[in-house]
């Protein structure tokens, strides 16, 4: 996984994964990301409160609340961004 360390590799990767839309993928992906870059250890309190409760609501409904998943992206220093669909 410390290809994942690379931003550009860890987009790529969670590009993919977001566009399969299976949330049990994109909360691994995303501890895939966060592991890549040394662990949970060395996020925020807040980062870590929301992946917590990413994976509770995951665990409770199957599914992930969009504000909370874009919150974790900009603690990874990513966003979302749309483009046309082809």
């Amino acid at each position: 996984m410390t290809s994942l360390q690379e931003p550009s590799e860890a987009v790529m990767y969670l590009e993919v994964v977001l566009e399969e839309g299976d949330p049990l993928l994109i909360h691994k992906a995303l501890l895939n990301v966060i592991e890549a870059a040394g662990g949970l250890e060395g996020f925020s309190a807040s980062f870590k409160t929301d992946f917590d409760r990413l994976t509770c609501q995951l665990q409770a409904s199957g599914e992930i609340e969009f504000t909370r998943l874009q919150r974790l992206l900009a603690g990874l220093g990513l966003r979302v961004v749309l483009r046309v669909a082809s």
